[in-house]
């Protein structure tokens, strides 16, 4: 569920103990459950995943602009403000539901679970890359991986000697010390 794109691996969790995925037309409760898409018919919430699904993957790199949130969740449901990176993609979906209702587009399966990899704050504009691909976006982002990421700052003035020192000393950020390569 989660290399289709449907949900991510805790929700496909969610949705296998929910009573919502159905393998060859039973009920699966157990998350562990293999199953072969070239043989076995896997539905969501009565919708049937296809080996195609689980294939393709899309990657689009983003200039985010100012006012959109880098989450799935709903811009009001964390008490967040602006809209959803994702919503930007709501055009390129409808196309891709238009192409699978299509004879021979696939079926009208699953659209794909498009997400943001890694963050920009809500008032910040720059590249952000949205992916179904959960693996690829994982070695992105994490810090095993070894790639480096650059941020551009624009500020209003000039910062002092003291002010560059404390940011080139890094900080505590959610529990996670994060220091930069350079400044």
């Amino acid at each position: 569920i989660a290399a289709a794109g449907v949900a991510s691996r805790r929700g496909a969790d969610d949705l296998i103990f929910g009573g919502q995925v159905k393998v060859n037309g039973k009920v699966v409760t157990e998350p562990g459950t293999q199953v072969d898409l070239r043989k076995d018919r896997v539905a969501v919430s009565g919708r049937e995943i296809s080996a195609a699904a689980v294939q393709r993957k899309y990657y689009f790199a983003l200039n985010k602009p100012k006012g959109y949130i880098c989450s799935n969740k709903s811009e009001h449901e964390d008490g967040g403000e602006g809209r959803l990176v994702i919503s930007l993609f709501d055009d390129w979906l409808a196309r891709w539901r238009q192409r699978q209702a299509r004879p021979g587009g696939g079926g009208g399966g699953l659209p794909p679970r498009l997400f943001t990899v890694g963050r920009l704050d809500v008032a910040s504009i720059g590249l952000i890359f949205v992916t179904n691909d959960g693996d690829w976006a994982h070695k992105v982002m994490h810090p095993s991986t070894g790639i480096t990421k650059e941020y551009s700052v624009t500020l209003d003035c000039k910062p002092r000697q003291e002010e560059l020192q404390a940011m080139a000393a890094g900080c505590d950020m959610g529990g996670a010390f994060v220091q930069p390569l350079a400044i």
